[in-house]
């Protein structure tokens, strides 16, 4: 009898434990999930996809993705939520990762898989927030510790305006020379100087991200959707603390983002404003329109916003550039999208692929661009260049599946009850997402020291202090169920669209700081108005086969990514040491291991052959020629198109005719020299360099007609940090272009080029 019992108990505690474990194994999920959307924008994102930064992330939602089916093995099957807008993300996914394999030998092999995981992540981020985020008040909780985020980063934004960027200038203006030296560039060099006190001058803030559009995008999405919350009426009096703490909000991002003086960023904020007032009309219907009331609000909206414009100018956060800089900015905008075009003709299947766009736009750029961009500055554009028109189609149908569901929104005013929790508590949730967003936070130092882009000391003891408290005051603000989801729909959705608006006409949706948000957006708005046929059971042989794909996945990430970015820079740095400590054995076979661990890299071999070069330079040896020669060629088969790795290995070529007298080093220069003005034939500068080197080769005529093509284009151009007569004259028998401004008397770049084109002419 006393047996029976005892297996009684274990029966009753082996029914009640499972789900409990299993409750805490989705907050855990739910937890890391946010963690990592809070963590992302607080680290630079916009570098070069060449760098690696970034990749450690990608691993953090491969090991969640991971997790969660692991979860669903062991709790005996996963609820699935995949539907038309899935399939359109999968298959968008999946051709870029056929453009990445396409450009292996035809561009930047290393951008491109860097590229394409970034992608991917973002992708992924997008599935598992589907998956993870199940019910209305945990979708709340999201936006508000994002909505937070925005607040902490726009308090950041704000310092760095008043304290950082002033003291900035005030160290510029008592030691330029100090100044430049600790940024990395030649005092000597004006060009450099130049760019570097339009870059000090600059009072734009740009909290943690590299970007100031960046920022902005970030900003004006999550104040649009913060407006949408603040537009109900509160239902208790203590709702009115919550309604003060929103405004306040408001006024922080508003404020911030009028800092940044980004158009764009205004534009789709004050389009965000117009949404919600053509939303409220409709959800109007037959009803009589209170035109006191619409007025009164009207009045109150001007008000705050000439306020805000006013405060602005005050502080020198807004000047008259904003205004009458406009139409120039819309011309370049022009300008990039031409090329871009233009590119798109020449590769419309496959596009340039992922990481690859500047080195492929340099071919396209026009004569009078300002620029080589790294992004055309829109979405459609960018996703089209790089991935090519299948990858457009399936991006664009993605979209048109989120357009469906604008079309049921039911307005600022009515709702319906929103979709079931799964079985799994709403405290556990939102507590949940909570925790995951200090971890985030948390998180984001040790991610920032990675990569030397650590949030300051201030963003940690005041911006993260204040956004946990407007999380607290905000949450307080009492909506029943239906109006709850209401709220979160609408205001997700005009969010959504506004950061959509934003990047038409500025770069982020491929940098994951930005377009992270975008993703988490679409989810989060899809995850309230899905209908029951999108979500359907899986059983524990599916999940397991998806488990161990994903696996494999993650395998070939790391040895295509993470592994190569882990060890190749350390070896890189050994061999550095061994040189120094004239060790050249050593340090080669370092160098030979770099290029072995990273087959793709062009980074590695190219470090090689300037070793070689310097031991060629000491030794005049054969042998460490020959090395020279095949590196230079390795890393040329690895990044065809770069404009500066080829630049680096004719200008060596150069060196070596210097040194040697060799005719054929001479030759061998003068063909890179013109892959270097093939693949920029609008550029003046490239073409000056072609004429000189022509002109060293004994071809006169050649040489006139290049200097003739360099002044025709130089002339197109209105740039005056671009024109010819900031270089100096090359110096016999190499050119020197990064050479200063010269001194007055001096002979210049554009000098010389008209005296070629006269020999002839």
């Amino acid at each position: 009898m006393a047996r029976r019992k005892s297996e009684t108990k274990r029966e009753k505690s082996a029914a009640v434990n499972p789900p409990r474990k299993r409750q805490t194994a989705a907050t855990l999920l739910l937890a890391a999930l946010v963690a990592l959307f809070v963590a992302t924008p607080l680290v630079a994102s916009e570098t070069a996809s060449e760098n690696g930064h970034g990749l450690l992330v990608i691993m953090l939602w491969m090991l969640l993705l991971l997790g969660w089916l692991l979860h669903g093995v062991l709790q005996g099957g996963l609820r699935l939520r995949f539907g038309p807008t899935e399939w359109m993300v999968l298959l968008f996914v999946a051709w870029m990762a056929a453009s990445t394999l396409v450009m292996d030998g035809q561009g930047n092999a290393r951008a491109a898989i860097n590229g394409f995981w970034r992608w991917a992540s973002l992708a992924l981020a997008f599935f598992l927030t589907r998956q993870l985020v199940r019910s209305a008040e945990a979708v709340r909780a999201v936006s508000l510790v994002m909505t937070a985020l925005a607040v902490g980063l726009s308090i950041y934004a704000f310092y760095q305006f008043f304290v950082t960027v002033p003291a900035t200038q005030r160290m510029f203006a008592d030691d330029p020379a100090g100044a430049m030296r600790a940024a990395g560039f030649d005092p000597q060099d004006e060009v450099a100087r130049r760019m570097l006190i339009d870059r000090v001058m600059s009072h734009e803030p740009t909290a943690t991200f590299a970007l100031t559009n960046s920022l902005a995008g970030f900003l004006a999405a999550w104040l649009t959707f913060l407006i949408g919350r603040t537009m109900w009426k509160p239902e208790r009096r203590r709702g009115w603390l919550a309604l003060g703490a929103a405004i306040g909000c408001i006024l922080i991002l508003g404020g911030c983002l009028l800092l940044t003086k980004s158009r764009t960023g205004m534009i789709a904020s004050a389009a965000g404003v117009v949404l919600y007032g053509l939303l409220w009309l409709r959800s109007l219907g037959d009803r009589e329109i209170s035109w006191r009331g619409l007025g009164a609000s009207a009045a109150a909206i001007i008000v705050v916003c000439v306020l805000g414009v006013g405060l602005a100018v005050a502080v020198g956060g807004i000047d008259p550039l904003v205004i009458s800089e406009a139409p120039k900015t819309l011309q370049y905008r022009l300008e990039y999208w031409r090329a871009t075009a233009a590119m798109i003709a020449e590769h419309p299947l496959f596009g340039c692929g992922p990481g690859n766009f500047q080195d492929y736009y340099i071919s396209h750029q026009l004569p009078q661009a300002s620029e080589s961009v790294a992004d055309p500055h829109n979405l459609f554009f960018e996703v089209w260049a790089t991935g090519g028109s299948p990858a457009f189609f399936f991006f664009l149908g993605f979209l048109v599946c989120m357009g469906r569901r604008w079309r049921s929104l039911g307005g600022v005013a009515e709702g319906e009850q929103g979709n079931e929790n799964n079985g799994v508590p709403v405290a556990g949730h939102e507590w949940a997402v909570y925790g995951g967003a200090g971890a985030g936070v948390l998180l984001s130092y040790p991610l920032g020291l990675m990569v030397g882009l650590a949030p300051e000391a201030f963003f940690f003891l005041a911006s993260f202090p204040l956004g946990i408290g407007a999380v607290v005051l905000l949450r307080t603000q009492p909506l029943n169920a239906t109006v709850l989801e209401t709220v979160l729909e609408t205001s997700l959705a005009v969010a959504f669209v506004v950061l959509s608006i934003n990047l038409l006409a500025a770069g982020g949706i491929s940098f994951p700081g930005v377009a992270g948000s975008w993703w988490l957006l679409a989810a989060l708005w899809l995850n309230l108005t899905d209908p029951p046929q999108t979500e359907f059971d899986l059983t524990p042989r599916r999940v397991l086969l998806g488990l161990a794909m994903a696996t494999v996945g993650m395998l070939i990430f790391y040895r295509t990514a993470f592994m190569p970015a882990l060890t190749a820079p350390a070896i890189l740095s050994d061999a550095q040491v061994a040189e120094r400590l004239g060790q050249p054995q050593n340090a080669h076979k370092a160098y030979q291991q770099a290029c072995l661990i990273d087959p793709w890299s062009a980074v590695y071999p190219a470090r090689l052959a300037n070793f070689a070069f310097r031991q060629w330079r000491r030794t005049h040896a054969d042998q460490d020629w020959a090395e020279f020669e095949r590196a230079a060629d390795l890393a040329l088969s690895r990044n065809a198109r770069s404009r500066s790795l080829r630049k680096s290995v004719a200008e060596t070529y150069l060196q070596a005719y210097a040194l040697s007298g060799e005719e054929v080093r001479l030759q061998q220069a003068l063909q890179q020299y013109r892959v270097l003005a093939e693949l920029a034939p609008n550029s003046s500068y490239s073409h000056a360099q072609l004429a000189w080197v022509l002109h060293l080769a004994g071809k006169k005529r050649q040489a006139a007609d290049e200097a003739a093509e360099a002044l025709r284009l130089d002339a197109l151009n209105p740039h005056a940090d671009k024109k010819l007569s900031i270089y100096s004259a090359p110096n016999s028998p190499q050119p020197n272009p990064q050479q200063p401004r010269p001194q007055k008397g001096g002979e210049t770049l554009e000098q010389v080029m008209q005296r070629l084109r006269s020999t002839i002419h």
